[in-house]
Formats: structure tokens, sequence, C-alpha cells
């Protein structure tokens, strides 16, 4: 039998390991792999059931990136999955700032071509075999779990504004309570069709066609055509050396570059800094973190459309006391981690970006999209200003970490401009104090708010607090479900093969391994 275990404990395992935002999606990963298939084949399932189980955070009408790590080659792949602006969508119908929500904030959703892209390459089981999980739990129903329920209730004028939307989530005018079964029947007919036929299904059929004729009823910008032309791209892979493992994240537009630049600074004065959540710790890692997001804002836009070389940045590193500030908002994002006994491993983040996304909800088809839109900067000198067919930046930043040439961690997490701080703690308690994955884990975070400002857990002790202000960072205390800090879903192989794996208490999480 698996080990499956409540969130915020370690499990282990040794043929294989998945951990996922929602237990639906971590027992449809580990099905994959049970049944002889990939790290891809688990990854595809489980991130497919998170657009079901989780649509304030990810539906297929939102966006994805992947690491993939081949143990036989060592290699990283990336799979960049994020879909562009549509065709009409020029910097001038901006004057007035970007849209923050409905019609007008839609990108192109890239996540069921990524599925697609990510299962052709990796995987070894059917396309439709992969899907099947997510398209009985549309059909069947999903129980609204407590992070679902609570996200309804925060969020009830945007989905009022949907008469779709508020017909699914509020039926009767009362949102869908924790423990009820959700059910989306128009979703399970379009994944149903997706698996059958493929992507073609969903960006050449009746979605594409339904969210043009949607757009032009309601005065958007995107088109069928636009669906049409869209296709994912593998890239290479960006890396950094810390402290005796190689870590690689993808390349911009995603902020992962914010990561490496952390720990390159962090490793070169890892000496002596204080036990895990004490002042001296803090202290250390807030100017870090800082630093790396204000010189990595210039760099985090799409490269096809020109741009300063990222790689330069990562040769200079992040100066100290760095000005400028990237632009996002903590957002809907779940993330799921796969590895196998051979040591082959995927990282897989997917999102429609703010809870909700756009709020608009297409009853003909069943899905909710996206509002990435708003990740693009309003000023029209900055590289990532909008355009036709440009890919905004995105906080989506998965990782990985060798040793040896090995695969030694999996890393991901939510959180918007969060992420990479979230990632960089984590692995400043594992590497650096010692701490097991979990405690890692478990350890107080600090982070920043959209306007910079320094936020620390409500379980960091008011004398920490005090410290750090006293060394002029004025920390303000926030609840552990505040987006900003994350919930990191890791696998960590140990030096004999063991796969350790960790759900992060502060969201739904759950890991099975055996």
């Amino acid at each position: 039998m698996p080990n499956d275990v409540p969130a915020g404990c370690t499990v282990y395992g040794r043929s294989g390991m998945v951990v996922a935002g929602h237990p639906l999606a971590a027992l449809a990963g580990w099905r994959a792999l049970d049944l002889g298939g990939s790290v891809a084949d688990a990854a595809v399932a489980a991130a497919a059931v998170l657009g079901v189980a989780l649509p304030h955070a990810t539906t297929v009408g939102g966006d994805l990136f992947a690491l993939v790590h081949e143990a036989a080659t060592g290699r990283t792949h990336v799979l960049n999955a994020s879909g562009p602006a549509p065709a009409a969508a020029r910097a001038e119908r901006f004057r007035d700032g970007v849209p923050q929500d409905g019609i007008a904030s839609l990108v192109v959703p890239g996540a069921v071509a990524g599925l697609k892209a990510l299962h052709e390459r990796f995987g070894l089981r059917s396309w439709a075999e992969a899907l099947a999980p997510a398209v009985a739990a549309a059909e069947d129903g999903v129980p609204v779990s407590g992070a679902l329920a609570a996200a309804i209730v925060a969020y009830r004028p945007l989905i009022e504004r949907d008469a779709a939307l508020a017909a699914l989530l509020l039926p009767g005018g009362r949102p869908l309570a924790e423990g009820t079964l959700l059910r989306q029947p128009a979703l399970a007919a379009t994944l149903a069709a997706v698996a059958a036929d493929g992507p073609a299904a969903f960006y050449e059929g009746r979605p594409a066609h339904s969210l043009g004729a949607l757009s032009a009823e309601r005065g958007g910008l995107i088109t069928a055509g636009d669906l049409a032309a869209f296709r994912p791209e593998w890239v290479e892979p960006l890396s950094a050396p810390y402290l005796g493992l190689e870590v690689r994240t993808a390349p911009p537009n995603s902020y992962g570059v914010a990561l490496l630049l952390q720990l390159q600074r962090l490793a070169a004065d890892a000496g002596p800094q204080g036990g895990p959540g004490s002042v001296e710790h803090f202290a250390r890692l807030i100017p870090v973190g800082r630093d790396a997001l204000a010189a990595a804002a210039p760099y985090l836009a799409d490269p096809a459309f020109g741009g300063p070389d990222v790689r330069e940045l990562l040769a200079r590193g992040a100066a100290k006391g760095a000005s400028g500030w990237p632009s996002g908002v903590p957002g809907g994002t779940a993330v799921v981690s796969v590895a196998d006994a051979a040591g082959n491993g995927v990282v897989l983040i997917e999102s429609i970006f703010t809870p909700w996304g756009s709020g608009v909800h297409d009853p003909a088809t069943g899905i909710l999209f996206n509002n990435r839109v708003r990740g693009f900067a309003a000023d029209p000198a900055h590289p990532n200003v909008v355009a036709p067919g440009k890919r905004p930046a995105h906080t989506l930043s998965p990782a990985l970490a060798l040793e040896d040439g090995r695969l030694r961690f999996l890393l991901t997490t939510p959180g918007g401009p969060g992420q990479t701080l979230t990632l960089a703690q984590v692995l400043v308690n594992r590497i650096e104090h010692g701490l097991p994955l979990a405690a890692a884990v478990a350890q107080p975070r600090w982070s920043l708010d959209l306007a910079g400002r320094l936020l620390v857990e409500e379980t960091v002790p008011d004398a920490v607090v005090t410290g750090l202000a006293q060394r002029g960072l004025h920390a303000e205390k926030a609840g552990v479900i505040t987006p900003y800090f994350g919930s990191a879903e890791l696998i960590e192989r140990l030096p004999d093969g063991v796969l350790a794996g960790v759900p992060d208490r502060r969201r739904d999480a759950a890991a099975i391994g055996a």
C-alpha cells in the first residue's frame, strides 16, 4: 500500500513520489506511476486534476511551466507553456493601465498544449489515460476544500459579476460550502474531447470558437485565431551553483532568475549567521531577496522581443541596494513534483494568475480563464510592456537542484512574486542549517507584498520583529495563509536513494510515495 499521510509530514518511498497541491491530484499522479507510467505521465495526470479541484488557482484556461530532468542524460528540459497576448493587444489600447480582470485581461491559455507537449516527449501511457482522472473528477464532482470554500467567499464580488460563474459557485445565491460536491459537467465534456482528440479539440475546436464569440460579445481582444496559432516552447534552463548543488530553473519570462541571484549571494557569505528564525537569519536573507528581485526586474520579459541578456545578469550577480521592482501580484497557482527510483523528476507549476483569474467563465465549455494580461508592465519603456503575441512576465518559478550530477531536490511553490523568496529560504534551512526537509519547510518565513513592504508570518516572535526594526527592517506580521508565503511542495532524493516528499501545511497539499 502507498504511504499517504497528512500534509506537513514527510512521506518516504523508494519506487516513486508525488507531491501535489490537492490530495486527489497526488492520487492521480501516484496511480499513473504505479501503473507503469513515467514521471511525465504522473505530472500530467496530477496537473489535470488540479485544474478541476482548485479552480480558483488553476484551470485549463491558464498557463504552465515545467522542468523535466532525465537521469540517463543529466539534462534538464524547460517547458514554457505560457500563452501570449492576443494579436489585438497593442500598448495604445492600455493607456489607462492593463486590465486587472474581465474579458480584456486574457492571454492565450497555454496549459492544454503544455500538458500535451510534456506527454508527447516523455510520456509512456496513453494521453487519454493521463486525462481520465480529471474527466471523472469534473463529471462526478470534487468535494470543496476549505481553501476553495474560503476563496469563493473572499472573491464573491468578482464571481457575481459573471452569471455563469455565479451559477456554478453560488447556487441559490449561497457559496458552495466546504465538503459539498463541485460538479462541472461542461468542463468534463471539454476534457473528454481533449482526451479523445488532443489539443486541437481545444485550440481549434469548440472552446476556441466559443471563447472567440464570448470575447466579441463582451468587447474583448482574444480570438479563435489567437488560440489556433499557439505553440508551447522547449528552452534551456538557467543554472547557478549553491554550496555543492547546481540549481536549475526556467529562464525569463519566468521569475526564476531571482532565485539564482539570491543563492549566489548567500553562497558567498555562508558563514555562521544565527539559527533559523533568528533576527540574524532574517536580517541576512531579507536584503538579499530584495536586491535579487530588484535586479531581476528589467529582465523579466519575453526574450523573443529583445531586451537585456539574463545570463549576463547571472554572471555579474545582483548588486547590493539594487533599485526597481518586478510587476506581479499574488495569484492562484498550483504545483506538482514527481520523482522516480531511477532519478528522473518533473516539477510543474500552473496558474490562472490571481484567484479566479479573469472571472470569465464560459458556460458552454466549463472553462474559467486567466487574467495574465495583468502580468504586463504599464510603462511603455519597460521590456515587459504589452505587445501582440508577447508573453508577459510570469511569477511561476519551478526549480530543481543536482548534486554530483544527480537529482537531489525538486523545488516548487505557489506564492506570486514571493515564490523565489520561499524556495531560497527552504534551501538555506535545509543546506546551511541542516534541518530535515519537513522542518526546513515548516520554519517561519518572510516575504514582500506588491508594494515591497516586508512581511513575516505571525508565528515569528515579537522579539524578532523588534530586533529587525532595530536593524532598519520594519516588518508587519501576516497570517500563515497570506499568499506571499507560498506552500512549498518538495521532494528530496536522499543519499541511499530514498525519496522524501513534503507537502507544505500552508495550503491544501498531499504526498504519496512507496
